[in-house]
Formats: structure tokens, C-alpha cells, sequence
């Protein structure tokens, strides 16, 4: 049976970093590679089939190389990272089938070089649901689940939460909600009801006995997880519910953060 691929880009800086010995980026371009790692994952109604997730990659060395004189790091210059990282972003799109660019978090006091101006320039996108449906995969068994969404959430935001939890839903137990009410949040609450008879309770404050799913937008600042809810947790560890003692939290700091450790501790192919 033929297996359905998401295939992303994922671009992130090797920090401390030089290009290798007689290696001349601007002519060869960054290398692409691939996790020979995939992430399975369930998504939408219907049959449950599992579908994968194919990361592949490139990463920019933090520096140009060394100065002849004095030995001391040479920067990039901007418009040359940004060049470099965008042609392996279209040989990626067009050779590979990659469908979504994503960029790695700046790296907390990792400086002003031109690779973390360019990181902290880059906006905190919307995340593909696949990547959101890969770590609700790698939390079950769960019965139970808490929700935060951005107040203006609308129908948009919604079916797009329908689609992420559709596949657990008949074997829910508990759902709550915190924050403030949305048309997202009424319009879920009411298809959870009528659907599958469950009433979804808001809470005032995060549960500690289930995962958390929190859409709601995210900043990273010194080692937390900050989101526009009002909550902030210290960063959880990467596996998922370890011995039991901690339910996971999922945003989108979160998950950045599990496919850099992804890409720099597994295992990766060349590809180019």
C-alpha cells in the first residue's frame, strides 16, 4: 500500500560553525538533506489510515569562514545567507516535493551575527497541522485534553482543530478550555456535543493531569514558553509523558524545538 507523504523544509543555523575545508557555499549552495527518521501521524475523519511526515533539511554554519589575518570569524554577509538559504528552499521545493518552509527559533545568546539577525527577522508562522498532528501522535494514549486558542479564533481555527483531533475523538473522556471565549471555542464546544456528547468545561487554570494543545501565540524568551494566554511553562522535555509524571504541552515554540533536536541528533541523508 502506498504511503501518503507531507514532505516540509526545515532551515536552521550550526552555531559556532564554519563551511569545511576547500568548501565554497556560494558556488556549490548549502547541502539538502533528509531524516532518514519518518514521523507518522493521524489527521482528519474517515478511515484511519496513518499517514508520514518527511523532514528534510539544510543547515547554514553560523560563520563564512576565518579571516586570513588573526584567524577570527568572518560573517556573512546578509544578502549572501539569505541567498544561500533561499536557493536550497526552491531546489527543495521543486526536486524534493517539499510543500512548507519552516525556520528554526533564534538561539538564546547566540549574538548579533547575520544568521541570528536573520532567524529573529523571521516571524513565528503557522505551523503545518501535520507537524501539530505528528506530537498529538507521539502523546497517546490520552484520554483526556486541555485547549487554549487566541481569543479572535474563528471558524478558520475551528476546522482546523476538527481536523487535528477528529481521529481521537470517540475515545475522549474529558476536554476543557481555557481562556477567553471565542466563535472557535463555541462553535468546537457545540460539535463536540452534538457529535460525540461530550461537554467541554472551561478551566481558569492549566490542568496538570492531561496534555495541553495551546494555539495561541508564542514567544521564546530565556529557557520559557511565553504565550498571549497569560500562562507560561518552563520548557518540557522532548519525550513524550516520561515515567508519567508530566503531561506534554504542545505549541509552536514546542515543536520548533523538537524538530531542531530532531534534525541535529538523528540520523540524515544527503540528498544533493
Amino acid at each position: 500500500m502506498e504511503t501518503d507523504y507531507k514532505r516540509i523544509f526545515y532551515e536552521s543555523i550550526v552555531w559556532k560553525a564554519y563551511p569545511e575545508k576547500g568548501q565554497n557555499l556560494k558556488k556549490t549552495g548549502l547541502t539538502l538533506r533528509k531524516l532518514e527518521r519518518e514521523f507518522p501521524y493521524l489527521l482528519g475523519g474517515g478511515r484511519r489510515k496513518i499517514k508520514k511526515l518527511q523532514v528534510y533539511f539544510t543547515l547554514l554554519p553560523e560563520y563564512a569562514g576565518k579571516k586570513l589575518i588573526g584567524g577570527n570569524p568572518r560573517n556573512w554577509k546578509k544578502e549572501c545567507a539569505r541567498s544561500l538559504l533561499n536557493n536550497a528552499w526552491e531546489r527543495a521545493y521543486i526536486s524534493l516535493g517539499c510543500t512548507e518552509r519552516i525556520s528554526a527559533l533564534p538561539c538564546e545568546g547566540c549574538g548579533e551575527s547575520v544568521p541570528a539577525k536573520l532567524l529573529a527577522a523571521s516571524p513565528l508562522a503557522e505551523l503545518p497541522i501535520e507537524l501539530w498532528a505528528v506530537r498529538l501522535y507521539q502523546t497517546r494514549p490520552f484520554d483526556s485534553l486541555c485547549i487554549l486558542l487566541p481569543e479572535d479564533a474563528g471558524e478558520k481555527e475551528m476546522e482546523r482543530l476538527q481536523e487535528l483531533l477528529e481521529p481521537y475523538l470517540s475515545r475522549m473522556k474529558k476536554i476543557v478550555y481555557k481562556g477567553a471565549e471565542s466563535k472557535a471555542s463555541a462553535l468546537f464546544g457545540a460539535y463536540l456535543y452534538e457529535e460525540f456528547g461530550i461537554v467541554m468545561m472551561e478551566v481558569q487554570k492549566l490542568p496538570q493531569d492531561m496534555p495541553v494543545l495551546d494555539f495561541c501565540t508564542q514567544e521564546y524568551d530565556e529557557g520559557n514558553l511565553n504565550s498571549v494566554s497569560g500562562d507560561s511553562r518552563k520548557e518540557m522535555p522532548h519525550n513524550l509523558q516520561e515515567n508519567g509524571k508530566r503531561p506534554v504541552y504542545i505549541s509552536s515554540v514546542e515543536i520548533l524545538k523538537f524538530l531542531d533536536i530532531a534534525v541535529k541528533n538523528g540520523y540524515n541523508t544527503k540528498v544533493n
